[in-house]
């Protein structure tokens, strides 16, 4: 598995945060639960996130979220990197966001509608695809075909 570069997950994190939350999976994801704090979400971790330090978050007072957590998340056969936005005005767990490149694009599709069933939304533009669910959160997969990749953005419900 490769360790994907802090800018590539930002890249990636930013680029699914600009598009907006889309709708939904359960409530709660995986280990965490909405509302967390940072020091929450990464005990409740298993040692699989780190809290990052004031210099290393990244910060959006527009749309009211800090990246404040990040590290591994395993599903299936996938260990995908995965980052935490907390609410700046409201507090707590706002989204969470995991990417896939390569060949885990795929496993990762599949994983999705296995976790999630079929997406309520399916569209396409150019050479991307989004698949959003509607359920209690908000959530989104974007895929890019150049390079091959893919983001999960799981928001708490609003």
């Amino acid at each position: 598995m490769k360790i994907y570069s802090r800018s590539l997950l930002m890249f990636v994190v930013l680029g699914s945060l600009a598009l907006g939350s889309a709708p939904a999976a359960r409530a709660d994801w995986a280990y965490t639960h909405w509302g967390m704090t940072p020091e929450q979400v990464v005990a409740a971790s298993g040692g699989t996130v780190t809290l990052l330090t004031s210099s290393e978050r990244t910060r959006n007072e527009y749309d009211g979220w800090e990246l404040a957590a990040q590290g591994f998340y395993a599903t299936g056969s996938l260990r995908l990197p995965v980052g935490f936005t907390f609410d700046t005005k409201g507090g707590g767990l706002k989204c969470v966001m995991f990417n896939a490149m390569g060949d885990e694009v795929a496993a990762l599709r599949l994983i999705m509608q296995e976790q999630h069933g079929k997406p309520a939304r399916e569209s396409s533009f150019a050479s991307s695809t989004t698949a959003t669910w509607h359920t209690p959160d908000n959530i989104e997969l974007l895929a890019g075909e150049q390079p091959l990749a893919a983001v999960v953005t799981q928001c708490r419900p609003k």
